[in-house]
């Protein structure tokens, strides 16, 4: 039987901790029984993440068993110093010897316009930035290291990290400011509200507690499998939504949510913001798909607002 890599490593670094993704991460490896104390993360150390040297003596120094490298489209590798890259920090892992590594990158709206393939998937995952970590994470896996990679959909949902994410990817920004519309709504009596949207906006969405489940699935697949369901050298796959969804489905049924039962109408932007298509086929292939759906996410995401904003619907309500 498979020993589980992620259930068996006794240390674990996680760079990126102060993304969304990094903090949902944290809180799955707690759930899955890893002692709080056995989870290194870039907040908690004094290194110097601008010099690759001493990142490198730290995973020397540390000799985790496991590391995650999370660079979220929100925080596009958020330590304090951003001027050393995931590709960097790869290197260094693979220099000081870490045999397990997992890559995670998130993609962003593009602005205008996308091209697609037949598939509907946008070529490159529409996230160049992320282009060399992926291929240095081929290149180590050609050569025999259990080096992953996966690119997520853009995160939405409440997040209980031990610190809060430093900036929140635009689908769960938008959600947030849609919820506090809808409650003001409902908190002042109001009947009608105005969103500024492009309505040809897009986007794809998944539940952040999903997403970091799905992380952790693919970190723990034999790796004989995953190369033979990718059908390809590298062990990336990724992490992508069954549907898209379009933003006036995305207000109404955040609406819906918070119980808001009057109109609202749009103020255009001038273009259209969509996210960029990912595969799901494969992760579903690979025995994995989400729990949980937009309507019961975004329900979450409104009980967690009113819960987050007590004292300001009190305010609002007797002004």
């Amino acid at each position: 039987m498979k020993v589980s890599t992620v259930q068996s490593a006794e240390r674990i670094l996680l760079l990126g901790d102060q993304s969304a993704i990094g903090a949902a991460l944290i809180q799955r490896l707690l759930h899955l029984g890893h002692p709080r104390s056995h989870i290194q993360v870039t907040s908690t150390t004094s290194t110097n993440w601008s010099d690759s040297e001493a990142v490198q003596a730290l995973m020397r120094e540390i000799l985790p068993d496991l590391v995650y490298v999370v660079e979220a489209s929100d925080c596009p590798f958020d330590t304090e110093a951003s001027a050393i890259s995931s590709t960097a920090l790869i290197s260094a892992a693979a220099e000081a010897g870490i045999a397990n590594l997992m890559f995670v990158g998130t993609v962003a709206p593009m602005v205008g316009a996308s091209t697609a393939n037949s598939r509907g998937i946008v070529s490159q995952h529409g996230a160049e930035s992320h282009a060399a970590a992926l291929q240095l994470c081929t290149l180590l896996a050609s050569q025999g290291m259990n080096y992953r990679s996966v690119i997520t959909c853009e995160p939405y949902g409440p997040c209980r990290p031990p610190k809060a994410p430093t900036s929140k990817s635009h689908a769960a920004g938008l959600i947030e400011g849609l919820l506090s519309q809808f409650t003001t709504a409902l908190a002042r009596g109001l009947d009608h509200v105005t969103i500024q949207a492009h309505p040809h906006d897009r986007l794809e969405l998944m539940y952040l507690n999903d997403i970091a489940e799905a992380i952790v699935h693919v970190m723990d697949l034999p790796q004989a499998t995953l190369s033979a369901t990718t059908q390809k050298r590298s062990l990336h796959v990724d992490i992508g939504a069954e549907q898209v969804v379009w933003i006036l489905e995305l207000i109404k049924a955040v609406a819906a949510a918070v119980g808001f039962r009057g109109r609202f109408q749009l103020d255009p932007t001038p273009v259209a913001r969509c996210s960029p298509r990912l595969d799901h086929h494969t992760l579903a292939n690979l025995g994995w798909r989400p729990l949980i759906s937009l309507e019961t996410g975004l329900e979450l995401s409104a009980m967690d607002f009113r819960l987050r904003h007590r004292t300001f619907q009190s305010t609002v309500c007797v002004t």
